[in-house]
């Protein structure tokens, strides 16, 4: 203030005016926040001033003051923003993991070198696109080989299509992979499954009557006569199981075995 109030009576000297006038002018330019322009404009309005018959030289200056630091203030708060998007688009570049690596450097060195937060949006959302153009592929070629080995299982029989359709439709990894999996399980308990088909025919001629046909796990299993659709009175003989009391058969099931078991009736 008081280096102000001496310039200001320095302007009354006539001798001493245009050195004050050149210190404040030379004040101004050494205002970091000041564009050219700005700069400029208030060396204008010291000229303009001083020719007054009571010159006001430190209202330019006290104006000229004020603009820099709010161009300060609006410069610190733009540098702030760009900090605080620089480094969450850092934070989410390092979680993209499916992007080459070549590609995630080049994107992470130009969102370090970046000068605005609109051109930082840009390069996070152009890193997440090729990110998500890996995943895809990577997707794509997983599905294939999901299905290669899908259609490699043995024992789907009639299930493979559906599981071959569920991994080609599957959205991401993990859905791939649990298809991938049941497919696998399914396939292990079809291996330990045996086929039992129980042929009825009457007695009289060996005329077929009834076929009865099961997959079912390898094991030793009771079954009734009533889950055949018989009574313990028209059965008259059996080939391939035993009869366990009276109501109805043991058989024994083998995997990847064929059981065959004949049952002669009696039919009025």
């Amino acid at each position: 203030k008081d280096y102000v109030t001496k310039l200001i009576a320095d302007l009354k000297n006539d001798e001493d005016k245009a050195n004050a006038v050149s210190e404040i002018k030379a004040k101004i330019s050494d205002m970091d926040y000041l564009s050219d322009a700005q700069k400029q404009d208030f060396a204008s309005k010291v000229d303009a001033e001083v020719t007054k018959i009571e010159a006001d030289v430190k209202s330019v200056l006290d104006y000229a003051t004020q603009a820099n630091d709010d161009a300060k203030h609006k410069a610190e708060d733009v540098a702030k923003k760009l900090r605080e998007a620089k480094e969450e688009a850092l934070k989410t570049a390092k979680g993209y993991t499916h992007v080459s690596g070549n590609i995630k450097t080049t994107a992470t060195k130009a969102i370090e070198a970046a000068t605005s937060k609109d051109y930082v949006t840009k390069l996070i959302a152009d890193l997440k696109n090729d990110e998500d153009k890996a995943i895809a592929k990577e997707l794509a070629e997983a599905k294939a080989n999901a299905v290669s080995k899908i259609n490699d299982l043995t024992f789907l029989q009639d299930d493979k299509a559906d599981f071959v359709k569920k991994a080609n439709s599957a959205k991401d990894m993990k859905d791939l992979k649990t298809v991938s999996d049941e497919a696998a399980d399914k396939n292990k308990i079809e291996s330990q499954k045996g086929t039992v088909t129980f042929s009825v025919r009457r007695r009289t001629d060996g005329k077929h009557v009834n076929t009865l046909k099961q997959r079912i796990k390898e094991g030793t299993y009771d079954v009734t006569y009533e889950d055949l659709g018989l009574t313990k009175d028209n059965v008259k003989s059996v080939r391939g199981a035993n009869f366990v009391g009276s109501d109805g058969l043991t058989v024994t099931i083998k995997a990847q075995k064929d059981t065959e078991v004949i049952i002669w009736i009696n039919v009025k």
